[in-house]
């Protein structure tokens, strides 16, 4: 059902005539379509593809919101294409529009409303909806609130509509909401986990084109692969230690991996191209020998690129080590070898061989991945730069089950006698030769050539391991150092939030005290206005009055110091209002004195003189109140003001603002009070001006004088 209905007089072509822009192509009307401000049709089959494939993975038709629907044009054809869609757009015009095509088309599916984003978004209902469409449209909400307002409503819609395909106004464009906008578009998406741009678009307001978004907390859509993820991250494993800066992120599905290599970032952006490159590459083409993943999709885009694959069988070793699940350490290591010697015959070398980049199957099967670290640069990625050295690091920590942390570089675990006899053998021999050549197809052969016999190992290999043991203490009193620091960081944190949330109670009770003192000095200082008047007495109190304002000034000062000392505010404060309490029965048996009373003419004299309207006011009222206790003479009085209709209207109505009575008795309340409604009806002109007031009588004078002159 439509919300907003055709209007009466409105033919279709009326209806879109009326439109203050017609920003759309018009559905179903070629004929109207003639100087729409946009083209669609690449954005709708872009819309529709991506619809398609959300369906095949929901089995069903998909549930639409299209924000900011304009004409229909989107929320029609999706209809059209069998799909339950629901357009809301601000301007009722629009809506007119789109309810009027709906119907003509036998749409039922699709409805439309008056409404604006915001209010929409808060009323959202969880699985509702399973697609959204936001078609530049947002950053007119960004402009209007800034961009934190608007992040959290797209939240909010992420957490209850699975996908949104949203097309995002830059800050490049020269356009008066421009500035308003964020540095990279994809900031107003950050809620979403997934956000691929599928195009960029022209516009007719200028030459710089807009990013075209799909979104996502529940599928990825790269290339021809779309498909449901069930987590994701930004780190690739839990030594990464934010290496990256967040400028990857690595979605995960049932047997498949995607990876997001972000080019926004200027610092990270060749490293992440190369390492792109190389994966894609080298999964293009694997060797035959080796077992690798197959590569699904591999896409560059403008921001991104983006390598989906399948997951090899298996756990990480650094996961294995962590949880001490048991494993068969020398054939990890012969297996991890021959696949360096794999590489090694190809001019290829794995730069990073690490035992986080290692994934054991169930038979401790080792297969390395990180494939975007394969390259034909013979070096490792960080120290020890060497590849031989770098893997008798690795090799050590896959025989002591262990990974030690990075601070900054590996542990230089150099020591080969700690390793089994075989491998000892052959990492000397290997070592012993010039750097030159030294190769991983040496050192795999050493290994299978041992015979059994011990080696004398040289003196270097001595000092390379008395330096290691120094290595390692150190690396104990650091790690125990670096402990004891975090847990003083932790006291430390704590000890500062309560000490913040100290001074804040402190603050707000230095507020509140200076506020009350503020108050009584503005009481003391009305009250000392009064007494200046009286008699010499009143001088003995003006100076009692003094001293206790000086007290007072001191007693603020204290206030501001309360953060300091809270228990001797309060106990000032406490004098304080004992003497408060002392004043104020002092100026009881003041106005209880004989020099009080005898004084009271001379006030009310100076009153008179001073304020002449005040002091009669006061007089007024003082008679009115004492009138009023007497009914009887009341009655007679207020016969007697009847006889001048405006001065009784007058009293009534200062008598009720002053609540000397109650309200404006009944039969006065239509006919005496001063600018009331009365009837005039059989009354000749004289009875009616004398129930006019003063200021309806020159009105009525001003309207006769304009009459006669009309007539003349």
């Amino acid at each position: 059902m439509n919300d907003a209905p055709t209007r009466a007089d409105g033919s279709i072509e009326a209806l879109v005539a009326a439109l203050p822009e017609k920003y759309q192509p018009i559905f179903g009307h070629p004929e109207l379509s003639d100087g729409s401000s946009r083209g669609c049709e690449d954005r709708l089959a872009l819309i529709l593809a991506a619809a398609q494939r959300l369906q095949g993975a929901l089995g069903r038709p998909l549930r639409v919101l299209d924000l900011g629907c304009a004409q229909g044009f989107f929320s029609l054809n999706l209809a059209a294409a069998g799909h339950s869609v629901h357009g809301a757009d601000f301007l009722d015009r629009n809506v007119d529009v789109c309810a009027a095509l709906a119907a003509e088309a036998g749409l039922g599916k699709a409805t439309f409303q008056c409404a604006r984003i915001e209010d929409v978004a808060a009323a959202l209902q969880a699985d509702t909806y399973d697609l959204v469409l936001g078609l530049s449209v947002f950053h007119h909400l960004v402009h209007e609130h800034g961009l934190p307002p608007v992040v959290e409503i797209l939240a909010g819609i992420a957490d209850k509509i699975g996908c949104g395909i949203y097309e995002v106004a830059v800050r490049e464009e020269p356009l008066y909401w421009g500035p308003s906008q964020p540095k990279h578009a994809s900031e107003l998406l950050a809620p979403y986990a997934f956000q691929r741009v599928m195009s960029w678009q022209p516009t007719h307001l200028s030459g710089v084109e807009r990013p075209l978004y799909f979104a996502s907390q529940k599928y990825w859509y790269v290339g021809d692969d779309f498909r449901a993820f069930d987590s994701w991250r930004f780190q690739s494993h839990s030594m990464d230690m934010s290496s990256h800066q967040q400028s990857r992120r690595y979605f995960f599905s049932k047997h498949v991996l995607l990876k997001q290599y972000s080019l926004a970032n200027p610092a990270r952006r060749e490293f992440n191209r190369e390492e792109y490159e190389n994966e894609a590459g080298f999964l293009g083409a694997p060797p035959p020998q080796m077992r690798t993943p197959a590569l699904i999709e591999a896409v560059v885009d403008r921001q991104d690129c983006w390598l989906a694959r399948e997951m090899l069988p298996g756990r990480l070793l650094l996961k294995l080590m962590d949880e001490h699940v048991p494993y068969a350490a020398e054939r990890v290591v012969d297996g991890l070898i021959r696949q360096l010697v794999l590489l090694e015959e190809r001019g290829l070398y794995h730069n990073d061989v690490r035992c986080w980049n290692l994934m054991i199957d169930s038979d401790s099967e080792p297969h390395l991945i990180d494939f975007g670290a394969i390259s034909k640069t013979r070096s490792d990625c960080v120290w020890p730069v060497d590849l031989l050295v770098s893997l008798l690091i690795t090799v050590r920590e896959i025989f002591m089950g262990h990974v030690g942390p990075v601070l900054p570089v590996r542990r230089g675990l150099l020591d080969v006698s700690m390793l089994p006899m075989r491998y000892q053998t052959a990492f000397a021999n290997a070592l012993a030769k010039p750097r030159g050549a030294w190769s991983f197809r040496e050192l795999s052969d050493g290994i299978k050539a041992w015979a059994g016999e011990s080696m004398e190992f040289p003196g270097y290999v001595a000092a390379i391991a008395a330096a290691e043991r120094g290595m390692l203490s150190l690396e104990g009193t650091l790690a125990a150092e670096m402990h004891e620091g975090r847990v003083a960081r932790e006291n430390l944190a704590r000890s500062l939030d309560e000490a913040r949330a100290e001074l804040t109670r402190s603050r707000e009770d230095a507020h509140r005290w200076h506020l009350l003192a503020a108050q009584r000095d503005d009481e003391i200082a009305t009250l000392n206005d009064r007494t200046m008047s009286t008699t010499v007495s009143h001088g003995a109190l003006q100076h009692r009055m003094e001293g206790l304002l000086a007290q007072l000034a001191v007693q603020e000062a204290e206030a501001r110091r309360v953060g300091e000392d809270n228990a001797a505010l309060g106990k000032s404060v406490q004098e304080w209002q004992a003497r408060a309490d002392e004043l104020n029965h002092l100026l009881h048996l003041v106005r209880g004195s004989w020099s009080w009373k005898l004084t009271a003419p001379l006030r009310g004299l100076k009153l008179l003189v001073r304020q002449p309207t005040a002091f009669t006011r006061r007089i007024v009222l003082a008679g009115m109140r004492r009138v009023v206790r007497y009914p009887v003479l009341a009655r007679r009085l207020n016969s007697l003001a009847q006889l001048f209709p405006p001065l009784h209207a007058k009293l009534i109505s200062v008598a009720v603002n002053n609540r000397i009575i109650a309200d404006v008795p009944a039969p006065i309340e239509q006919e005496g009070i001063v600018g009331g409604v009365s009837s005039f009806t059989g009354l000749t002109e004289r009875d009616g001006l004398d129930r006019l007031s003063i200021r309806g009588k020159a009105f009525y004078q001003g309207i006769a004088n304009g009459n006669r002159k009309e007539t003349r």
